[in-house]
This record gives structure tokens, C-alpha cells and sequence, in this order.
């Protein structure tokens, strides 16, 4: 066995060797322009991120490289379509398992070691492997693994069924006509990748990296796809529907949670033999630069992907918070500054609170817990100590909160895990995010207004239906049929189960909404009927100056007199309202900007205290005397959003004033220009 794993790793440095004979040249590609593959240009969503088209890849290999691909996941996990091992995963050949235990003879627990790889040796530290044959191995601490809390090795890695990450080799794309040259592709995953190897599927999920070889091949320098650099290729593994990573992304991101952008895509692999249906996938955007820029004010930050026993936010461990930007900087003081407050004496629950929101966004950790927990995910924070990242945004100093890995939410985890409760009462202080923001009534009557939000909102039961149909229509050509996926490239046992998946989909979404209901009954919320209803963001020019006439109406949709004295915006603009204020049934009222420009018009108008409305988007929120969430609208100048309220005379109407504000197709530009503040709006259909 020992030989045969020599042979592998000659055979496979040969192939190497005779892939990379093309002599390197600094001179760019034909076809090369700054808008395809420039880094200088502006993410191109619309065409890299289609919603409404499934569209091709093709993938272009020589024989050597991809052939070296194969041995190097040999290596990794065993022979190919082997099957067996743990929870139908292969355990690793002997012939692989054998240089690792090698590697720690004579050591301990927690030393350091290294192991032969193809492109040379790899560290590791030696890890007590007791349930895969041996006492220590030496294992890769690497980011992706498992980290459950308490497991592995303090700070580093918990289970993990790769010893290291697969290689990367240089693959030709190709897409809508233009051409990417030694493009950096490898294999990624976990149990994921182990588990799609063993069963005999090529549909492996994958990773691209555009400038990966950047410096063996200079004209590749810099290299990026329509504006990015990173991108992965999720095989939908574990999900019969295949749109589960699709569908929770664009719920978290609807439901004013940073989330990757995804799309459906036709992956065609040609490694010799001419190009190869592997299987719909889903692409999606990596958790960087476009991003950050995209969905935060300033992209220039640290960006972290947690992992391992520090990830479960118990006790800080520089190695479980691996930096994905700015590497080079030996500074991890904003997620320190964030352990301390969040373990800081909590005798003083405001004071406790105001020291956590200063470096940490708690409300949107909190709205993203409840968006997790009401579409339900096993494999996530508060049960496994990874799937998210931390991005510290200089633009308002705090560090936020990133989901990542949906493939397994959107189920109840029978048979593959255990999903948190809504009311989480049997999560403990080991998850301490959770269970001290918990125990604060404030963040818990947060927690229950944002529950409502999306259960009113992106997770509803109708229109979350009508995502998962469109979604349905627009890809089951690609997975079923002729068109279809295809034995050996499909993780789908047939195509009943396919249509199966979307029928279970659509009784979760409905079992939520009940579930939804008892517990924010337990939990004594009372949905809000003092909502916002119009903004008026980005003036017209026929107005005068932009900021002077921005406003923000407010009505009270109840049918009793509201009482708002010491209500206050403290997101997007900031005001409290003054004592023995009250709101009538029916009655809309105006903060402006400038109040001199809105008075003598029959309606109430407040003058907010500072600040302004962003013309690109932002969040406004309403809270109470006591500091909960009574309404919260983030709002955009494109996407969803009607972009006829950008600049050009119209303002935000909600359509319905009883619909849901958390959506953004139930607003639309007004009809007049400059809106109709103070009084019923004047959407069409309305």
C-alpha cells in the first residue's frame, strides 16, 4: 500500500510537471478587457449573479491536471465511489491514514508535526484521533472543518475529515464568450466533499480562484471574473431541492442580514474527453471584497472565519479566527474588544448593553438569529462553532455578524441534526452569544419584533412559496430530463425526490409560520401599529436642495391613540419624541429633515435631530421608551426597489399600510412627485 501510495505522488508530480511546460508570458490574453477581467472594475452583479437565468460554465482542463485533481482527492479520502466508513463517508485508505499516524510517532498531544503532500510537506499539530484508528494523527489545522465546542485542539480546529485543503490546478473558464485564462480550481468541503467522493458522484463542489497563478503566470496578474477574484461553486449537497443555499441567502439578505449574493449555474467540465454535463450548482459570491463593499460602508476591514473552540465565543483564541483580509496584520483587538464586552458584569443591564453595541452589532446578530432559527439550520452557530464569518467595518467601528453554508437550513434536521428552538431556552452559557443577549429583556423583545418581521415578511408563507415555485420552474429543466442531470454527475437518487423536496418545502414553511405564532404569544409581542410608511430619500431637483426636503412619515395603523413620548430614531437619522406625544388611529405624522419645509400643510411635522437620509440605502429604525424595536425598514436605491424614488422626483410609499415593511415589492414611488407626506399615499393600485 505503501508503494502504491509512491506511485500516486510521482505519477501525480509528473503530471504536474508536463501540464506546466507552456512558458509564462506577462502579455494579457486576447480578449482580455477591463470590464471582464480587470480588478479595477466594478463588480458586475447583473451579469455574474442573474436571478432570473440558469447560465453555463465550462471548465477546461488538461489531462494531467485533472488527473493529478483525482490523486490528490485519493489521498485526501480513499478510492473513488468507495463508500462506507462514517455515516456513509469513506474512512481514509490505510495507505493515506499511515504517514499521518507516522508523523506523531514519539510526540504528543498539541506538537508540531508535518506529512508528505504532493507539493511538499504540510504542518499540522498531532491530534488524538482515537475514533478514526489511532491514539494521534497529524492533522492540518485548516478553516472549514467542524468546531464543536470543547473538541480538537484549544482555539484550532475541531473534527475535521480532510487532513488539508485540495490542491489547486490551472483550469481555462469560459463563459458567455470570453475566455479566463490558468485560473486557480480546486475541490472544497468537508463531510460535503468526502461524502459526494464516496458515493461516485463528480459532482464535487468546487472553488475558483482567478490570480491564483498569478505569479507563474504573469498575464494572469490581477486576474478577475466581471469584478471578483473568489468564487465557489456549491454542489447542493444533502438537498434534494437543490435551492436551499439560493433561497436562505436571499431571505437573510431581504431580511436586512448581510448575505452572499448566489445564482444557479450549468457546470460543463472538458478534461480531454470534450465538455461533461457535472450538474447544476449554485454559485456563490465569497465573503470579500465586492461584498464588503457592496453591503457595508467602508470594505476595507478584517474579515474572519471563525472555527473552533474560540468560534463559539466562550473564550478567545487568536487560531479559531482565521483573517481572510488584511493578513498581514498581527491585530485582532476588534474581536477582542467584542469578547470583553460581551463577558463584561451584566449587574447593569444598559450600561452592559451600550458597552457591547459600541464594538459589536447586536441588533443585527439578533435579527440574524432570528431569520436563522425561524428557517431553521442545524449546522450553524449555537450548535457547531463555524459557517460564519465577522467583517469589522471601519465606516461605523463595529464588528458584524455573516452567515455562511446554508446548504442545510430550511429543515427540521431529522435525521442529520438538531435545530434550536425559537424561544432557545436549552442553549447554554457555552454559546454565550446566544444565551447572555437572551437573558437581557430588551435583546429578547428585539429578538421576538425581528421573528415577526420575518415571518410577516421574507419568510411568509405565500410569498416564500412563490420563491421556492419560481425557483422550482426555473432550474428542474436542468436537473430532471433530458437536459437533466446525469448518473455519476447528480446527487439525486431520481427525480421523484426532487419534486418530493419542494412539497416538504413548501408544509416547512407553513409549520414555521404556526410555530412562528405560539412563540412570539409565549413571548407576550405585540406586532407594531405604529409603522413607517413613507421615505422620502433622494429628492428631485425641482424641490431645491436635496437634504432640505428628505422626510420619513409615520402612521398609526391601530385603531387607539398611540402613545410615542419617548419613542426615537436611532438608525438613519436620530430624534426622541417629546412627552405627551400621542398619535391618533389613522394618522400619519412627518419627520423632516427640515420642518420649515413641510409645516402649515394641515398634518404634524417633527424636525429630527441630526442626521440625514442616504441616497444609496440604509436602515431606519424606530424604537420605544425602553429601547425595543417597534419598526425597521432598510431600505435601497436599486434592487428590489422601486428606482423611480432615486433622485427623480417621486418618494418610498409603502402600498398598504397593514402589508409588511420588510419588503421591498410591497413599496412602490408615489405618484406625485415629492409624495404625499401626512397623508394617504398615492401608490398605483393603492
Amino acid at each position: 500500500m505503501r508503494y502504491y501510495r509512491f506511485i500516486v505522488i510521482i505519477f501525480a508530480i509528473c503530471a504536474v510537471s508536463i501540464a506546466g511546460c507552456e512558458a509564462p508570458s506577462d502579455e494579457r490574453p486576447e480578449g482580455w478587457t477591463d470590464k471582464t477581467h480587470g480588478s479595477s472594475a466594478q463588480a458586475d452583479y447583473d451579469t455574474v449573479f442573474d436571478q432570473d437565468t440558469v447560465k453555463r460554465i465550462d471548465l477546461i482542463f488538461t489531462s494531467g491536471d485533472w488527473q493529478t485533481m483525482l490523486f490528490d482527492m485519493t489521498l485526501l479520502c480513499g478510492l473513488f465511489g468507495a463508500g462506507g466508513g462514517m455515516g456513509g463517508m469513506p474512512m481514509p485508505d490505510s495507505a493515506v491514514m499511515q504517514p499521518l499516524v507516522d508523523a506523531c510517532e514519539g510526540l504528543e498531544e498539541g506538537d508540531l508535526c508535518s506529512f508528505p503532500g504532493i507539493f511538499g510537506a504540510v504542518e499540522g499539530t498531532c491530534s488524538d484521533m482515537a475514533m478514526m484508528g489511532s491514539d494521534l494523527m497529524c492533522m492540518r489545522e485548516r478553516s472549514g472543518g467542524g468546531g464543536m465546542p470543547g473538541g480538537g485542539i484549544p482555539g484550532g480546529e475541531g473534527l475535521d475529515l480532510l487532513s488539508r485543503d485540495p490542491v489547486y490546478l490551472p483550469c481555462t473558464i469560459r463563459f458567455e464568450g470570453n475566455t479566463w485564462e490558468h485560473v486557480g480550481v480546486r475541490f472544497k468541503g468537508n463531510s460535503s466533499l468526502r461524502s459526494t467522493w464516496s458515493s461516485g458522484s463528480y459532482k464535487l463542489p468546487m472553488r475558483f480562484d482567478f490570480d491564483e497563478f498569478e505569479d507563474t503566470y504573469p498575464s494572469t496578474d490581477d486576474q478577475r471574473f466581471y469584478g471578483f477574484k473568489k468564487l465557489t461553486m456549491s454542489s447542493n449537497w444533502s438537498d434534494n431541492s437543490l435551492i436551499r443555499e439560493k433561497a436562505a441567502a436571499d431571505i437573510f439578505r431581504e431580511a436586512s442580514v448581510p448575505s452572499a449574493m448566489t445564482a444557479f449555474y450549468r457546470v460543463f467540465v472538458d478534461y480531454g474527453q470534450g465538455p461533461v454535463y457535472f450538474g447544476l450548482y449554485t454559485m456563490v459570491e465569497d465573503p470579500d471584497g465586492p461584498m464588503l463593499d457592496e453591503q457595508f460602508s467602508d470594505g476595507s476591514g478584517n474579515l474572519y472565519k471563525p472555527d473552533g473552540s474560540g468560534a463559539t465565543f466562550g473564550e478567545f483564541y487568536e487560531a479559531s479566527f482565521v483573517k481572510k483580509t488584511n493578513e498581514d496584520e498581527a491585530d485582532w483587538s476588534d474581536v477582542i474588544s467584542v469578547f470583553e464586552a460581551l463577558h463584561a458584569d451584566r449587574g447593569d443591564p444598559a450600561a452592559w448593553r451600550a458597552g457591547l453595541e459600541a464594538v459589536f452589532d447586536a441588533e443585527g446578530f439578533i435579527r440574524y438569529l432570528a431569520v436563522n432559527n425561524l428557517i431553521q439550520n442545524w449546522d450553524t452557530y449555537g450548535i457547531m462553532a463555524h459557517n460564519y464569518y465577522l467583517y469589522s467595518d471601519p465606516g461605523d467601528g463595529l464588528l458584524h455578524w455573516i452567515p455562511w453554508d446554508n446548504n442545510m437550513s430550511l429543515s427540521s434536521g431529522i435525521g442529520m441534526g438538531t435545530t434550536l428552538s425559537l424561544g432557545l431556552t436549552e442553549v447554554g452559557e457555552q454559546w454565550p452569544l446566544i444565551r447572555y443577549l437572551m437573558d437581557d429583556p430588551v435583546y429578547y423583545q428585539a429578538y421576538a419584533a425581528c421573528v415577526y418581521e420575518a415571518v410577516t415578511g421574507p419568510f411568509s408563507v405565500e410569498y416564500t412559496r412563490q420563491r421556492y415555485q419560481r425557483a422550482r420552474e426555473l432550474i428542474s429543466p436542468y436537473v430532471t430530463g433530458p437536459e437533466g442531470e446525469q448518473p455519476g454527475y447528480t446527487l439525486l437518487q431520481s427525480a421523484e425526490v426532487f419534486e418530493e423536496a419542494f412539497s416538504y418545502l413548501d408544509n416547512h414553511v407553513e409549520q414555521r409560520y404556526e410555530k412562528a405564532l405560539a412563540f412570539l404569544s409565549q413571548a407576550g409581542y405585540d406586532p407594531p401599529e405604529v409603522v413607517i410608511t413613507e421615505i422620502h430619500y433622494n429628492p428631485g431637483p425641482d424641490q431645491g436642495d436635496d437634504e432640505e426636503y428628505e422626510f420619513i412619515e409615520i402612521c398609526n395603523t391601530g385603531t387607539e391613540p398611540a402613545d410615542v413620548s419617548g419613542y426615537s430614531f436611532v438608525r438613519g437619522i436620530a430624534y426622541v419624541f417629546p412627552e405627551q406625544t400621542v398619535i391618533d388611529p389613522g394618522e400619519y405624522i412627518v419627520m423632516a429633515k427640515n420642518s420649515a419645509a413641510y409645516s402649515g400643510n394641515g398634518y404634524r411635522v417633527f424636525q429630527w435631530s441630526s442626521g440625514s437620509l442616504a441616497n444609496g440605502g440604509e436602515v431606519i429604525q424606530l424604537r420605544d421608551a425602553d429601547s425595543v424595536q417597534v419598526d425597521y425598514v432598510c431600505y435601497d436605491d436599486g434592487g428590489a426597489w422601486d428606482v423611480n424614488a432615486d433622485g427623480g422626483g417621486p418618494s418610498l410609499e409603502l402600498v398598504d399600510s397593514g402589508s409588511s415593511n420588510a419588503l421591498a415589492g410591497n413599496w412602490q414611488a408615489s405618484l406625485s412627485t415629492g409624495g404625499t407626506p401626512g397623508r394617504a399615499n398615492s401608490v398605483a393600485g393603492y
